[in-house]
């Protein structure tokens, strides 16, 4: 039996279909800020994430830009390639170093269009990153920094399976659309509440079950459209690392 990597869209497929793909997938190493598809270009290849964290972000001609979307070890990168000229409005980039498994776009097409279950599984990961993407709109629209802050952390240690998430101040900041000040004193709110520990480059989150309630309703929202992509119990053995 084949040892499955530990991404949840290929530890779903059988094992025909899995045997299939495995001979056109090919591991690779991603560094931390390395673009793995370029707004206005379609896709390179498409990523099945197996550590680390991905953001899809959209940015304007001022250079302001906006993560809408976190992906980790349960999704993959690039599933737009099913789509007609690939919906070239998004970059992803690496923003916590990490590997994957590439396949490439054509392979992809072939594969979903066979309707098996890598087609529901891209289907569902569609669903649940509009989700995101669209709470992430009315959150950046209706809730404190403090909050969306709060939000950022929970969602990406979900990704990572971790508690530190290696991301500084600036970084954080630009994920979420604002000024590097109102970012600081977002994450001093959340260290006064309890929730969370920051020293240079790094974010600790010391207490979860505090730091969820200084998020506003959205962490739970995304967290939710993730779960239940995933077939709960196996997402939830998965994010607890098992």
């Amino acid at each position: 039996m084949t040892v499955r990597p530990p991404n949840l869209v290929l530890q779903a497929l059988p094992d025909a279909e899995y045997r299939r793909l495995h001979s056109h997938l090919t591991q690779v190493n991603i560094r931390k800020g390395e673009i793995l598809h370029q707004q206005d270009e379609p896709p390179r290849g498409v990523y099945f994430i197996t550590a680390g964290v991905a953001e899809l972000a959209v940015s304007n001609e001022e250079g302001k830009e906006v993560a809408l979307s976190i992906v980790g070890s349960e999704g993959m990168i690039g599933e737009r390639a099913i789509m007609e000229g690939g919906l070239p409005l998004i970059r992803c980039a690496m923003v916590i170093a990490g590997t994957a498994l590439k396949l490439r776009p054509e392979m992809m097409k072939v594969e979903f269009e066979r309707g098996g279950e890598l087609h529901a599984m891209t289907m569902r990961c569609v669903e649940a990153r509009m989700a995101e993407t669209a709470q992430t709109a009315l959150c950046n629209q209706t809730h404190n920094i403090r909050q969306r802050a709060a939000r950022l952390l929970l969602t990406i240690a979900d990704r990572l399976h971790e508690d530190a998430v290696a991301l500084t101040h600036d970084e954080l900041a630009r994920m979420l659309a604002l000024a590097r000040p109102g970012l600081t004193l977002g994450i001093g709110e959340l260290q006064e509440a309890g929730g969370v520990s920051a020293s240079r480059g790094r974010v600790n989150i010391t207490d979860r079950a505090r730091l969820e309630e200084q998020a506003c309703e959205c962490y739970r929202v995304m967290r939710d459209a993730v779960y239940n992509a995933f077939h709960h119990s196996q997402y939830q053995d998965h994010a607890r690392g098992a």
